[in-house]
Parts: structure tokens; sequence; C-alpha cells
């Protein structure tokens, strides 16, 4: 399927769904029915899905897929140092980059260091990574799982681990945050594998992961892969009933692809359908750009969850 015939379709199901919704009955919903908000966005979400899985284009055009289901919006990393203030809804709350300085990598622990130079040595001159695309994005994602999970920071005496002891994340594999049924489509070897995932066990409906693709990102385009994922996640999560009463399910995708890029994207659920947040992408070819872009997404994976997720009205 082609772009102009998944934007159509894209198109005819948005409209399709908004003449149901005219040809019923008027109903006042009660501001607290949050069991009628959650199904109607499972309805929304399952069509994007289902729409989605029936395609085998690479990418899917923003422009032309902004419509009743889904809205995009930019997603601007380094405008967020402290404090959210913006207002347009936010779920995640990054650390400050004072905050990683104040608990840098441990010059004193011998593992970290290690790897930090193997990591570095490898990115630079295993030309495999560069030759085999979806190697170079596991390679991104992997590097930085571990700057976040390893007890390599400095935390006064002690040495720390940003996941376990500054974060509420608890860590899981992707395929326990989504049903069965997705597994095949969301798990595509040959195109991409869905790496690292994160959760919060209770009171929050947030969700983090990581992802390896084997296409190269392209700014005006959401990759199918990444849109998948997104919303088997949040399908998953609605159905299962847990949290009940929490009618908007924050994702934050850190999302590496072409062997060097990578972006984050930020997506969670309103009464209306999927609202995604886009960075920029990021190019980690180079030494000093694998610096510094890993640490401005370790701030993001190092994050609160926040936000008023049981809201019922747009």
């Amino acid at each position: 399927m082609d772009h102009k015939s998944l934007t159509k379709k894209l198109s005819n199901l948005t409209l399709s769904i908004r003449r149901r919704r005219q040809q019923r009955p008027a109903i006042t919903i009660p501001k607290d029915d949050h069991e009628n908000v959650r199904k109607r966005v499972l309805e929304g979400l399952t069509g994007i899905y289902r729409t989605l899985k029936e395609s085998d284009d690479v990418y899917v055009t923003v422009k032309s897929s902004n419509g009743f289901l889904i809205q995009y919006e930019d997603l601007i990393l380094e405008e967020v140092d402290g404090p959210l203030t913006t207002s347009i809804p936010r779920f995640f709350q990054p650390c400050s980059s004072q905050f990683l300085k104040e608990h840098p990598i441990s010059p004193e622990s011998t593992e970290a260091m290690e790897e930090t130079q193997s990591y570095e040595r490898l990115w630079l001159s295993v030309h495999e990574l560069r030759d085999y695309p979806l190697k170079g994005a596991r390679f991104l994602c992997s590097w930085l799982a571990l700057n976040f999970s390893e007890h390599w920071r400095v935390n006064g005496k002690e040495k720390a681990s940003l996941e376990m002891d500054f974060t509420k994340w608890t860590p899981t594999g992707f395929g326990e945050l989504v049903d069965k049924e997705f597994h095949h489509t969301v798990y595509s070897s040959q195109e991409r594998n869905t790496m690292k995932a994160w959760y919060i066990l209770e009171g929050y409906p947030h969700m983090m992961f990581t992802i390896a693709h084997s296409f190269k990102g392209r700014e005006e385009y959401l990759l199918r892969g990444e849109l998948l994922a997104i919303t088997a996640a949040m399908i998953t999560r609605l159905r299962s009933g847990y949290l009940p009463e929490h009618t908007i399910i924050p994702v934050m995708l850190f999302s590496f692809m072409g062997g060097t890029q990578g972006r984050i994207l930020q997506a969670y659920t309103n009464n209306e359908g999927l609202v995604i947040q886009k960075s920029k992408l990021y190019d980690f070819s180079t030494l000093e750009n694998f610096r510094e872009f890993i640490n401005l997404f370790l701030r993001y994976l190092t994050s609160n969850a926040v936000g008023d997720t049981q809201q019922t009205g747009r």
C-alpha cells in the first residue's frame, strides 16, 4: 500500500467513525464517565492499528495523517531543563542537565569506565554497525539502557543506578506490555526490534520503551513501526482494565533508526484519539554527538511520571 492509499484509508477511517458518532442518539455523558471515554479512545486506537497493520508502507506522512484520530505536535527536547511550564499537556518530566552533572559516571568504577571506552571504541570502529543499520540502532538502544540501569553513578560515597535509585520505573520486556496478538506485527526481526521497556508498578498508566529500526528516519514522516508499537501498548493497557479511572495512557518511545539516528516520541490519548509529540531526528554518528545526545536522551529516560491522566474532557 503506497503513501496515498494509506493516507486515503486513514481519512476514510476518520470519516467513518465521525459518521457513526453523528448517527448515534445525542447522549449527555457525565464528566466522570471514564468507561465511556476509554471505550471511545479504544475504538479510535484499534482503527488506527488495523489500518497500519494492513499496510506494508514504511513511512506515514505526518501532514496527511493529521486528522481527527491522530494529532501531531513538536517536541523540542532542549527546551525542558527544569520544571515544566508549557500549557501543552505533558506527562513526562525529564531530569535536568544539572542533575546528571551532580551524578556523573563514577571515575572510580572500573566497570563503568571499561564499558564506556568499549562502547565508544566499537561505535567508531566496527563497520558492521554502519553496514547493518538495525545492528547500529540496537547498539544505541542498549547503550542508553545501560546508562540508565547500571550502578555507575556518583551518589555521595555510594554508586547509584538512575533507574533504581532515582525513579519509580520498573524494567520489563516490551512483550510484557502488549497482548500476544500484537507480537508478530510489532516484532518484525527483519525491520525492527522492540528492546527495553519500563512501567510503574502502582498508580500510573505511563510506559516507556526503546525500539530499533533498520530504515532511515525522515523528519517529515513517522515510521509505521513507531505507530504500531505505540498503539499496541495503549490498546493493551486500555483493554486490561488496570487503573480504570485513568483514561489517558502516556507512552514515551526512544526510537533509533538507520544505524545512527534517534528521536523521542511522547504519545498520549484523549477522548478524541491519539496525540503524538515528536522530536527532531538526532545524528549520533560522531563521537561528540554520541556522547551529547545519549546524555540528552538519558535525561528523558530519567523522568518522573506527571500529569492528570484521569481527565474525561478534551
